[in-house]
């Protein structure tokens, strides 16, 4: 193994490796929250359909919530891909070899 594919793997490796795990982390956060917020909207619906009548929880239920589950659901899958790809081509602190699986990267 040379000095430049040590190289190489270190400087395009590990901040591939950290942004993987923030969007998985992001991911998991949004993930979290979303399901908190769900749970109590499904917990007590007749609380808020009582507090928000027959339009509010239409729009509680169909409004950004769904929207923010889509986007924590996406850079949670899309944290792991990026993490796995690299992880199994070897990133992590080996030296990048040439593979097909690297045009998945990209």
């Amino acid at each position: 193994m040379d000095i430049f594919s040590s190289l190489m793997a270190a400087i395009f490796g590990w901040p591939l490796v950290l942004v993987g795990a923030a969007l998985l982390l992001a991911g998991m956060i949004l993930k979290k929250i979303v399901y908190l917020i769900l749970s109590l909207v499904l917990m007590l619906p007749f609380s808020f359909y009582f507090l928000y009548w027959a339009e509010g929880i239409a729009k509680l239920y169909g409004g950004g919530i769904l929207l923010f589950l889509l986007v924590g659901l996406v850079l949670f899958k899309l944290g792991q891909k990026i993490l796995s790809t690299l992880f199994f081509l070897g990133v992590y602190g080996t030296a990048i070899k040439p593979s097909p699986f690297a045009l998945f990267l990209f």
